[in-house]
């Protein structure tokens, strides 16, 4: 009867807190996924909703277009006077697409790509300023804060930027060309940004026949969480200031691939990063159940005790002791020093882990070692005990002379 109520009892508690935690997650405001989504239709910090819908009025007078796969969609292939933008955390351009995109801006196109890895088209423009080690001139800088600017227009349009995960401003590893400036007429510095008290390249521009390709690395300004702020729209005209007034093809890629869920991190809250995962979530609950099932369970098990086994006590010693009483007896010298023998070498055997047995060669030597006594001296006393135990004409006096060095042995035994 105990056993039944301590069961309902961890039941009710179980239920109770499984229907607490779920109120307290659904009652809970909803929090912004903090990560680099950089989605065109999201609504997250790092999402791009707001500046899509921007880019549409950037030039009213012109069309707006989105390509969403540069093999497949063409339409912006035979545009002239117009402008492809494509803004990411990460780009992934192939070489065919590359050749494109440069076709594109040879007919009088310009191309703007802001994106913090390095591509092929970014190679190129290594490649254009003579650098010797390909995928090593895109660097990064870690800081909490820079202050991007333009080096055309009539004023440098610059803006304090940072990365913010929740209420936390963190360091942030911000991509830069590491170019020493280059010389060449093909590419040109177009911008920068100021950090730890040093000046980074982060906007170059690139001539591709009578087109430009400009090449951006901190695509975070385009960002939700930062072109609420006053002052970044005006940063973001004067960056976009080099394109042509005319139609904007914006890439939106659509890759087979699936795109990664709005969803909470894992550094906001482990429980609520489960929870809003749906596979996580039903193997989170399967978990509970299956711990919930375990404890009740061994609450109603009924356990039989195990009953305790005694280790039977070693009586060979106790044996030889009194087999050697009665040889004492009967005068039976031989066999007693034998019977003691084997007394003295189980003894060594079980307390000092002797390995040899006696009278073997070589178990003096081991003796000696072990028990830290001289070499001579212990084969000389096994040796005597060995001839000892072995000679039927064995006098009294040799005996207990035999006896009284077992004794001495002992004695000796660490």
């Amino acid at each position: 009867m105990k056993n039944n109520r301590t069961a309902y009892i961890v039941t009710g508690l179980a239920v109770l807190g499984g229907l607490f935690l779920f109120w307290w997650f659904s009652e809970r405001d909803a929090r912004y996924n903090w990560s680099e989504t950089f989605e065109t239709e999201g609504e997250e910090p790092y999402d791009l909703n707001i500046f899509a819908a921007l880019l549409e009025d950037w030039f009213p007078e012109k069309g707006f277009h989105t390509v969403t796969d540069f093999k497949t969609d063409t339409a912006y292939a035979a545009a002239e006077g117009a402008n492809l933008i494509y803004i990411a955390g990460r780009a992934y351009i192939d070489s065919a697409e590359a050749e494109r995109i440069k076709a594109f801006a040879e007919r009088g196109n310009r191309v703007f790509i802001s994106a913090a890895n390095q591509h092929l088209l970014t190679d190129e423009a290594a490649a254009a300023c003579g650098a010797t080690e390909p995928g090593k001139w895109l660097q990064r800088r870690k800081a909490k804060r820079v202050r991007p600017y333009i080096t055309f227009g009539v004023d440098s349009a610059s803006a304090d930027f940072h990365y913010q995960v929740a209420d936390k401003v963190l360091r942030y590893p911000w991509a830069y060309f590491d170019l020493e400036w280059c010389e060449s007429d093909e590419v040109r510095k177009a911008g920068g940004f100021e950090a730890v008290d040093r000046d980074f390249i982060n906007y170059i521009t690139v001539n591709a026949g009578e087109g430009l390709i400009m090449l951006h690395t901190v695509p975070h300004i385009f960002s939700n969480y930062h072109i609420i702020r006053p002052e970044v729209p005006d940063h973001i005209e004067a960056v976009l200031g080099l394109l042509n007034e005319g139609d904007i093809y914006y890439a939106d890629l659509r890759f087979e691939t699936a795109r990664q869920p709005n969803r909470p991190l894992l550094t906001e809250s482990p429980l609520r990063f489960i929870l809003g995962n749906e596979s996580l979530r039903w193997a989170w609950y399967i978990t509970l159940i299956l711990a919930l099932i375990f404890v009740l369970n061994a609450v109603r098990r009924k356990e039989r005790k195990v009953p305790v086994i005694i280790r039977p006590e070693n009586d060979t010693l106790r044996f030889l002791d009194v087999t050697a009483q009665m040889y004492r007896k009967e005068g039976k010298h031989k066999h007693i020093l034998a019977l003691q023998a084997k007394l003295l070498t189980e003894r060594l055997r079980t307390r000092y882990g002797i390995v040899k047995r006696f009278p073997e060669k070589g178990y003096a030597a081991e003796v000696s070692y072990k028990l830290d006594m001289p070499r001579e001296e212990t084969e000389r006393f096994f040796m005597q005990l060995h001839r000892a135990s072995h000679d039927s004409t064995l006098e009294d006096k040799t005996f207990i002379e035999t006896d009284r060095k077992i004794t001495e042995f002992y004695a000796k035994c660490p």
